[in-house]
């Protein structure tokens, strides 16, 4: 492959690039127009330079443009293109013109009003019949492919003003065909939409995607979500128990026949299940008929519009307004923001001249990126309200090394802008060497602020007078993280106790999940980890994760996040598999030290509890990794929960 040319010329390929949406772990997303064809609008996804040289992760990208490129379905999102430009792999798909059916669900709960039943039974029945196409596909040779999606939810499915579904997203599906059953021993999805086997990581099969669609079903009927509760833990054995309220509980109106329907679809065991998306589909359109339900387009369309209202519209209109700014030919206007660099103080998008005007209205950027949203993990999302750099003086913000410095700053970008916007002062943010060193950062004051684990709050607490603790991160709407002992996918092991006069990896011992969890987890099975295995201090839970797969060690500690967004940081996932859960805890926190005076605390504490990560991010949750979908304060009778 060429050497790469990471700046880019404003051009990939025949595509000129409108603005950049997004950036993940192993790749950037464009809005962008077909300028020597078509002219048309087009979503293009472009492998980061730092991969390309590897072609293991050529392969894995290119491989989610192989898989839908070959469903050619009405309810697919479809694949215009595969290619290469500057060095770099890309593929050009199409731009869907609509909101995400969480979205969807959002705007129901702001109009305090259920969604229509024949609405919803329209949306299912496509989303249904574009899963069933994509479990449908076979080789050349007629053997089924024995596609997965594993990620089915509505983040993943888009629906336009027309009421029409698209289903995104291919980027975790798993080609049975190709690589065998799906591999147990990772989680994979989201957690609120996992099926038991997912959650139990027993194999695969098409029947954990049509579970997927019976949580969808249950959550555009009722607004709720079947099996969420507080914390990871507790929804995955919720999930495994097969513990939901039934539907006429939370919404009288009904039809029993409809919720048996989407019931036996959240079955428990898998052979109770619908056997296939297009059973589920015709279950659903039948019960509809019989029950006098009017779930054809034209009513769809009809119960649509109040609910969304003109965000659609309101969101086209500045969307082709900046590309008017933009005209043709300059195609050099896309927003450069976070890029992964370890530059101090955190890049910010630059400004350009088309940004003000747009800016005004509702959020182009928020808007577009919607449409996208199931195509790329979200950490790097440019934050939209950065037009004008912060005025005050420099703030110097310290981070404990829970992953490597290059993950943390990408990952914390996004809080780091929002919170040089409300202070209106530049941050000056690095990764400290150890958990030690970020908690000596903050007593010396060459940090006001840290973000700290729970252990290194203790310390801190206990060693720097002065140091208080302002917010905790809340992780896809939990305040916990399950701590987890790992091992190589290949590894006999059945127990820790298999495991003694090993090697463990563990991360640094101020980390809770990575140090004390499964200290206090062997200690629980009679085992003593520093007489009974050899300790290896792996430094952060990115390193525990790689020199486990190295042979370093033949089990490594972490939490649930590490593991499940592994593989965005170029991990492979389906190498290891989880050994056993060591317990719960709290996430990191927001830590002052004695540098920063009660001002700044209050403000810094007022910006966290009011932060938004769709209205002050532009995105759902913070971070590929991190996840942050927002902070709550510390409880009031000032005791202290510890984190990863």
């Amino acid at each position: 492959m060429a050497k790469a040319n990471p700046a880019g010329s404003g051009r990939i390929g025949r595509y000129a690039l409108v603005d950049r949406l997004a950036i993940g772990g192993m790749a950037e997303v464009f809005l962008a127009r077909e300028v020597d064809g078509l002219d048309r609008l087009v979503v293009v996804k472009r492998m980061l330079p730092a991969l390309a040289e590897d072609a293991e992760f050529v392969s894995m990208f290119l491989r989610e443009a192989q898989i839908v490129a070959r469903i050619s379905h009405p309810n697919v999102v479809q694949i215009l293109e595969r290619g290469e430009a500057d060095g770099l792999p890309f593929f050009a798909m199409e731009y869907v013109p609509g909101v995400s059916l969480k979205e969807l669900v959002k705007a129901a709960r702001l109009k305090s009003g259920l969604l229509p039943l024949g609405l919803v039974v329209h949306i299912l029945a496509q989303a249904c019949a574009g899963a069933h196409a994509a479990h449908e596909l076979r080789l050349p040779t007629g053997e089924p492919v024995g596609l997965v999606h594993r990620d089915l939810t509505p983040h993943n499915l888009m629906v336009d003003d027309q009421a029409h579904v698209k289903l995104l997203d291919f980027g975790i599906a798993k080609d049975t065909a190709v690589d065998g059953a799906t591999r147990t021993g990772v989680l994979r999805g989201k957690i609120s939409y996992l099926s038991p086997e997912q959650a139990l990581q027993l194999p695969l099969d098409r029947r954990t995607d049509v579970f997927a669609l019976g949580v969808c079903a249950y959550e555009l009927i009722t607004l709720d979500r079947p099996f969420t509760m507080q914390s990871e833990a507790q929804t995955l054995q919720r999930i495994v128990d097969g513990r939901f309220r039934p539907l006429g509980d939370l919404r009288p109106d009904v039809p029993l026949g409809l919720a048996d329907v989407v019931h036996r679809a959240l079955s428990r065991d898998h052979a109770r299940r619908w056997p296939t998306a297009e059973a589920f589909r015709v279950a659903l359109k039948t019960e509809a008929l019989a029950c006098g339900i009017d779930d054809d387009a034209d009513s769809a369309r009809r119960a649509l519009r109040p609910i969304l209202g003109t965000m659609i519209t309101e969101r086209n209109a500045q969307l082709y307004a900046a590309i008017q700014r933009v005209g043709p030919g300059n195609a050099t206007l896309s927003l450069y923001g976070v890029s992964g660099s370890t530059g101090l103080p955190i890049d910010r998008p630059p400004r350009t001249p088309w940004m003000a005007p747009v800016l005004a209205g509702a959020g182009l950027a928020a808007g577009v990126a919607v449409s996208v949203a199931g195509l790329v993990s979200a950490a790097g999302m440019a934050a939209w309200w950065t037009l004008t750099g912060p005025s005050g003086p420099p703030l110097a913000m310290t981070f404990a090394p829970v992953h490597s410095a290059d993950t943390v700053l990408a990952e914390h970008a996004p809080i780091v802008r929002y919170l040089e916007a409300r202070l209106d002062r530049p941050i000056v943010a690095d990764v400290a060497g150890s958990y030690a060193d970020a908690v000596s950062a903050l007593g010396s004051g060459e940090a006001a602020l840290a973000v700290l684990p729970g252990k290194a709050v203790e310390h801190a607490l206990a060693e720097v007078p002065g140091v208080e603790v302002l917010a905790w991160k809340v992780v896809d709407g939990s305040a916990e993280s399950q701590g987890l002992l790992l091992v190589a996918s290949d590894s006999r092991a059945a127990s820790l106790d298999d495991l003694r006069g090993e090697t463990v990896c563990l991360t640094d011992p101020d980390s809770v999940t990575g140090w004390e969890l499964p200290m206090r987890y062997a200690r629980e099975q009679g085992i003593d980890l520093t007489r009974e295995l050899t300790v290896h201090a792996s430094g952060n839970h990115e390193k525990a994760l790689t020199d486990l797969l190295a042979g370093t060690c033949a089990v490594a500690a972490t939490y649930s996040g590490n593991l499940m967004t592994a593989n965005e940081r170029g991990i492979p996932v389906s190498r290891l598999k989880i050994l056993v859960p060591t317990g719960t805890t709290p996430n990191d926190a927001i830590v002052a030290g004695p540098a920063a005076d009660v001002a700044l605390r209050d403000a810094v504490r007022e910006a966290l509890a009011s932060f938004e990560p769709a209205r002050d991010a532009g995105v759902a949750r913070v971070g590929a990794v991190e996840r942050i979908t927002g902070f709550r304060l510390p409880r009031t009778d000032g005791g202290v929960a510890p984190g990863n």
